[in-house]
């Protein structure tokens, strides 16, 4: 188990929270997301499931996080310190424990396409800065049908 702190993200165009607990991410990407062009262009909802872990011995004191397109920022969440120690210090402690996962789901609805480019979260970790995996934007100017459904 990695001893050091990480982020990553999961990229869909929807999220729903099921009646038995779980949680469904509803047309995951990929990778990669075509925008049929010109732009700009508007998606009715992205999902970002931010995942950010840290080692027990290492708990958060300070957590903010940005949701960048590019270099612009399109969102960002900065929950007070006192909610982050009440957070962790809630977390379930098993004997063979190693990490503080924390959860933060981005939301933007709509979502303004208005570049191509990179789409990614930057978080903001006790004064330290850690980018996760991207969504690489594309714009086509058509999406291709999928060979199986015509």
């Amino acid at each position: 188990m990695s001893a050091e702190r990480n982020i990553f993200c999961l990229y869909a165009d929807d999220i729903r929270h099921e009646v038995n607990g779980k949680v469904s991410l509803i047309g995951m990407y990929q990778g990669g997301m075509n925008v049929a062009g010109p732009l700009p262009v508007q998606l009715p909802k992205l999902v970002v499931s931010t995942y950010i872990n840290t080692p027990l011995d290492q708990p958060f004191q300070e957590v903010s996080v940005d949701l960048m397109l590019n270099d612009q920022v399109l969102q960002n969440i900065s929950p007070p310190a006192q909610s982050v120690k009440d957070m962790q210090d809630s977390v379930p402690q098993f004997a063979d424990s190693h990490l503080i996962s924390m959860l933060m789901v981005l939301v933007l609805q709509p979502f303004n396409v208005t570049e191509e480019g990179r789409l990614y979260v930057k978080a903001h970790l006790d004064g330290k800065v850690l980018e996760s995996n991207a969504l690489r934007v594309r714009v086509v100017d058509a999406i291709p049908e999928h060979p199986f459904m015509s």
